[in-house]
């Protein structure tokens, strides 16, 4: 059988599958997946792909380090017939002739680019990739729910010009810029139990109009994975400098976090995103 060869969009017969323990101790679905069409994203169809047997594994974990199912768990019990309510269970089910939905991406890391199925669906899915929208009977209900609260947070009106003041420029005082509110600074590294390994990190863009790759620091990295992880996310604090240590020593193999570069950073951020759920898509 020949592996992916490109990213995008394949529906796939499943030919095998198991429930495997992850290097961590996590449960993860392993899949064999073999393609049976391709979506052609110019033609806007499905490409008949039956006669290239072409195929691949898939991994997906279904619990992180926060004990909480991920993602997976969802969009495997859409795809399958799978109801989630036990991993033993899983294993034993008879998926020949199922058909699944999967995309396939680049992934990167340590400078090795692989394509790897990233996101499993149920086969009658849209291929296309899209943002999903609320219905406007529920914005209506947001609307409701939260007009005391978006009250509040209007601008007011902005106050006319002051008259033209005869003092001299060198009569005012200069006022100092407030300083923002500092966030919880990246703590630093201790003795730690090791965390699950090191997730990839996004794909680099290859076309002569990408953007330059961001160069990694402790400060961009912890900035990154705090705005997302605790900021938007509702984690706390000590959760995340408990796992931010755990995953600098395993990024640098316990030589701490003078030991790490640009990528090293971008693992440790990869790492920490993967813990709390927030791996893109």
């Amino acid at each position: 059988m020949i592996k992916f060869d490109r990213e995008g969009t394949f529906l796939c017969g499943i030919t095998e599958h198991t429930v495997s323990e992850t290097s961590n101790g996590f449960p993860q679905w392993v899949v064999m997946l073999e393609v049976q069409h391709y979506w052609d994203e110019d033609a806007e169809k499905w490409v008949d792909f039956s006669e290239c047997d072409m195929g691949g594994p898939g991994y997906f974990c279904l619990f992180g380090a926060n004990e909480k199912a991920t993602a997976n768990v969802k969009q495997i019990m859409k795809a399958t017939e799978w109801d989630g309510k036990s991993i033993l269970e899983l294993p034993a089910l008879d998926f020949s002739g199922t058909q699944i939905l999967v995309r396939v991406k680049e992934e990167t890391y340590l400078d090795d680019t692989k394509l790897k199925v990233s996101w499993v669906d149920h086969k009658d899915a849209d291929p296309i990739r899209s943002l999903s929208s609320c219905s406007t009977d529920v914005l209506k209900a947001f609307d409701a729910k939260y007009a005391s609260a978006l009250a509040e947070t209007k601008t007011k009106a902005p106050a006319k010009a002051p008259a033209k003041s005869s003092a001299k420029k060198s009569d005012v005082k200069k006022t100092s810029t407030p300083k923002k509110d500092a966030k919880t600074s990246a703590p630093k590294v201790g003795d730690t139990k090791k965390s699950p390994p090191k997730p990839p990190t996004p794909p680099k863009k290859s076309d002569d109009t990408a953007e330059p790759e961001t160069v990694w620091t402790s400060e961009l990295a912890w900035d990154d994975v705090y705005d997302k992880c605790v900021t938007a996310g509702g984690a706390s604090d000590d959760e995340l400098s408990k796992n931010w240590l755990a995953a600098i020593e395993e990024a640098s193999d316990g030589k701490g976090e003078d030991a790490l570069d640009s990528a090293g950073w971008d693992v440790v951020r990869a790492n920490m995103l993967q813990k709390f759920d927030l791996v893109p898509f």
